[in-house]
This record gives C-alpha cells, sequence and structure tokens, in this order.
C-alpha cells in the first residue's frame, strides 16, 4: 500500500525509484492497482487537501526466495531504498511518498481519518472478498507532531499508546546509535546501502 504525491512528475518518480528497488533486489512486478476509496467521506479541507493518490502495487518473487521470511526480507531492503532514493530526489511533493505497508504477510490501510471512517472510506474492506484473521483499529491523537497521512496509525511491527517521546527526538536518537546497529539477517545490507 503506498502514498504517492497528486502531482504527476513527482508521482512518476516515485514509480521509477520504486521499479528501481525492485528490480535491483531481484523481484518482479506483477502490476499497480488504485485503491477505490469513498470520495464521500466527510474530511477537513486541510486533510483532503494532502490526501496522497493510494495504489497497491503487486510484487512476485524471484525463484532464489523460497520462503515467506526471505521475501518480507528483500521487501524491507525494497522499502527502504526506494524511500532513501525519493528523499534523495529532493523534489518539492516526493515528501508526500511514503509504503504505508509492504509485505508478504500484512495489508495496513491507514489514512488521517477517525477510526469509524476507515471501513467507509476504503471500498476493499466492504467487499465480501475482503477477509482477514484479524483486524485492528487505532485512532492517533497527535500530541506533539503534526498530524500527517504518512503518521497515521498503526505503525508496520508495532502500535504503542501515546506518543513516545518526539518524532524529532526519535530520529535523532537512532541516527546516532545507526553505525553501531547490525544484524546477522541484514548484515550485507545494512552495509551496501547504509540502511
Amino acid at each position: 500500500m503506498v502514498f504517492l504525491p497528486r502531482e504527476e512528475a513527482s508521482r512518476h518518480a516515485c514509480h521509477e525509484e520504486i521499479k528501481r528497488a525492485i528490480a535491483a533486489e531481484g523481484q518482479i512486478i506483477l502490476g499497480w492497482r488504485d485503491v477505490p476509496l469513498n470520495e464521500n467521506i466527510p474530511m477537513s479541507p486541510v486533510v483532503h487537501e494532502k490526501e496522497p493518490v493510494i495504489r497497491k502495487i503487486f510484487v512476485d518473487h524471484s525463484p532464489d526466495v523460497l520462503v515467506t521470511d526471505a521475501l518480507e526480507r528483500k521487501l524491507y531492503i525494497i522499502r527502504k531504498t526506494c524511500s532513501i532514493a525519493t528523499s534523495n530526489l529532493k523534489l518539492k511533493h516526493c515528501k508526500e511518498f511514503y509504503i504505508s505497508s509492504f509485505s508478504a504477510r500484512t495489508i495496513f490501510y491507514k489514512g488521517q481519518l477517525l477510526a469509524n471512517q476507515v471501513g467507509e472510506y476504503f471500498k476493499d474492506l466492504k467487499d465480501s472478498l475482503c477477509v482477514s484473521a484479524i483486524a485492528l483499529i487505532h485512532q492517533r491523537i497527535s500530541t506533539n507532531t503534526f498530524p500527517l497521512w504518512s503518521l497515521a496509525h498503526p505503525f508496520r511491527m508495532i502500535a504503542h499508546n501515546g506518543e513516545i517521546n518526539t518524532l524529532r527526538g526519535n530520529f535523532n536518537w537512532i541516527k546516532a546509535r545507526e553505525k553501531k546497529i547490525s544484524s546477522p539477517v541484514f548484515s550485507k545490507d545494512l552495509e551496501t546501502y547504509g540502511l
């Protein structure tokens, strides 16, 4: 699930960075799908103005990827590398690019919405073919960061109750320690991509 800029040239640049990252990891793009949305959901003009283009990308694994965990690692690297590459473009609207979920296991439907609007806004969730073992809704109330579409919960792996310090503080904390981060699973990728 990908949030893309409304501005066409920036959206195209983001598409290209995703394609490059997927190809670099030897995976295969099956296609894109515009996520059907209910445009009649009431939302503030400020929220509506920042509403991204929301699309799903479908990726097939290469023959050397034999288990879901291996694919999850590839998708993580793809997500990180195309996010970094898109940010490095320094295009005004590329800041609107955000990969909400990129997983073989989970799909996140997230937005700058009230909890009771999620099922109405995303038409997929009303489709009888949409089946899930679990559904979780979390409503974020921003107390020390400005609300953005990309900051809407759920997080990719965790959720929390309340603000964890500040966004900038957490970013600086991890930046200061990133050279000491190691992983037996991602060791080569951490060095290659500077993740």
